[in-house]
């Protein structure tokens, strides 16, 4: 899931909202579109990720700034008409769409029964050829008389068995969208605002300056080293940290954990500007100064490696995921 599908989904939600506040048109299929999209966006966590995931340098500014006048609409259109939203009888919508075969099964039960008494009839004018093989009574026109009526009958009540089936499929299907979910959609827009503007807070969206590696690179070897090489912190302290935009102690290496970092901090530098070897060296000296490795990086830089050609599983483990992280950036 993307940034961009919030915003879509948002969208369309606050179209509905307005729709119903301007119309009071409010069906099932507007229900179901709701339920949906609670469904899809309800995992505050995701959304985390998704944001995290989204930074670029290019695009994400602007749709960030979307993404939060959308929240806002939302909660001003709920807030404003909560009584009309959270009084809607949801039970109502659901109950009229389980019984849109209703009408159809009445009818259709209507014809049943008159098959039903013409069949009985017939079968009684059998008489004793009821007991007789059907050969022997080929060509009567009494016993054919009795198979036209049979035959319709089961036609017509294979048919109404078939109307009820799709009755208690709909009743199955509309069981999860008899809920009214405006209250915790709101709730929801407002937990996504708080996250919206904790960015700010952080300093994330105030960042000023050179962006080195994009929140996409970023948001990976964060996931691969947090509280494994590196001591537990927060995404956002993460990137800036890595681009050179955060305090000198806010980063701290694991125990025994060096010899890792100066293999990141290695390849990483490679990928800063491949054609700009300033830039390379320019950050790569910075952050190693700031995680106070740089003696230590020009003795143990190629650690890593060498432990991974002599067989080391956390050296063979670490290479190969970082390798293929960078191998897709």
């Amino acid at each position: 899931m993307e940034l961009s599908t919030y915003i879509t989904s948002f969208r369309e939600v606050n179209s509905i909202y307005a729709k119903f506040i301007e119309t009071g048109l409010y069906g099932f299929d507007e229900q179901e579109k709701v339920i949906n999209f609670f469904e899809e966006i309800k995992d505050i966590k995701k959304l985390e990720k998704v944001l995290f995931e989204s930074i670029e340098a290019l695009n994400f500014q602007s749709k960030f700034n979307a993404f939060k006048i959308i929240l806002n609409d939302n909660i001003k259109l709920y807030e404003e008409n909560k009584e009309l939203f959270d009084t809607l009888d949801v039970d109502k919508l659901c109950g009229i769409k389980s019984s849109c075969f209703d009408e159809s099964i009445r009818i259709k039960q209507n014809e049943v029964d008159v098959l039903f008494k013409d069949y009985r009839l017939s079968k009684s004018n059998l008489g004793d050829r009821l007991f007789k093989k059907p050969e022997e009574n080929e060509h009567d026109p009494v016993w054919d008389e009795y198979i036209y009526k049979k035959q319709l009958y089961d036609w017509e009540n294979e048919g109404l068995d078939g109307l009820r089936k799709k009755r208690e499929h709909i009743l199955y299907f509309v069981l999860p969208y008899v809920y009214n979910k405006f209250s915790e959609i709101s709730i929801l827009s407002n937990s996504f605002l708080s996250i919206i503007n904790s960015y700010k807070e952080d300093g994330l969206n105030d960042f000023q300056g050179k962006e080195y590696l994009n929140m996409g690179i970023i948001y990976k070897i964060f996931k691969l080293c947090n509280n494994k090489y590196f001591e537990s912190t927060t995404s956002e302290i993460f990137y800036n940290y890595l681009n050179l935009s955060t305090k000198k102690g806010d980063l701290k290496i694991r125990k025994s954990k060096k010899i890792y970092v100066c293999h990141l901090i290695k390849k990483l530098a490679e990928k800063i500007d491949l054609n700009d070897l300033n830039d390379e060296n320019e950050w790569r000296d910075e952050i190693l100064n700031n995680l106070g490795l740089m003696d230590y990086f020009n003795k143990k830089s190629n650690q890593v490696e060498y432990n991974k050609k002599k067989g080391g599983s956390e050296a063979i483990l670490f290479f190969d995921e970082l390798s293929e992280i960078l191998k897709n950036e």
